[in-house]
């Protein structure tokens, strides 16, 4: 039998078969029947079993089909890829991005398998709409986990915008010149980032 992914199902696929002990060059072929595995979970090794075969070929008559006996194969995690979505956020000098949702990727039926940890970034810490967004480190968790791979979590985009900051000024004391002109001293943006100029 072929080995196979997880697919939440025990169906198995013959890759050859054997009629058995034939007499000299005599054509006997074992031909239908349903494979299946033991059970559906991710194994290696497993139990596999053809029920419904039969005997053809031309001296097929010669012979009796007392059984077929088992094989096996493996059952490997099945591959997914998974995804999320990031927030958007004001300019602070960093590259950090926060995880708004997640998805492990394509599961089988109900399964309960959930996509967790790792980081996520900007593509670079700068102002701008649709930057690419990664996240490292993710994880595969839940009571199905093992039923799967996870290859990668594709990337995802988001909006990094400007930062809102209130500006403040002093201005001097002037004497009365029969106008309302001011003189600005010690002008300052307001909440800047770092040592940004």
């Amino acid at each position: 039998a072929s080995n196979k992914q997880y697919d939440g199902n025990n169906t198995a696929t013959v890759a050859s078969t054997s009629p058995g002990a034939i007499v000299g060059s005599e054509v006997v072929t074992l031909t239908g029947g349903t494979a299946t595995f033991n059970d559906a979970s991710v194994a290696n090794g497993k139990t596999v079993t053809l029920s419904g075969a039969i005997l053809g070929g031309a001296n097929a008559s010669n012979y009796n089909l007392i059984g077929v006996n088992t094989t096996t194969a493996n059952i490997t995690p099945k591959d997914i890829t998974g995804s999320f979505t990031a927030d958007n956020k004001q300019y602070d000098g960093n590259n950090s991005a926060t995880v708004l949702t997640r998805s492990p990727g394509a599961i089988v039926g109900g399964e309960t398998v959930t996509l967790t940890g790792g980081t996520a970034t900007f593509n670079d810490a700068s102002v701008g709409n649709g930057k690419t967004v990664t996240l490292v480190g993710a994880a595969l968790s839940g009571a199905n986990a093992g039923n799967y791979n996870l290859l990668s979590v594709t990337s995802t985009t988001a909006n990094i915008t400007k930062k809102d900051i209130t500006g403040s000024f002093t201005a001097n004391n002037k004497p009365y010149d029969g106008n309302n002109s001011a003189t600005i001293t010690s002008p300052l943006p307001g909440a800047i980032v770092g040592g940004e100029t």
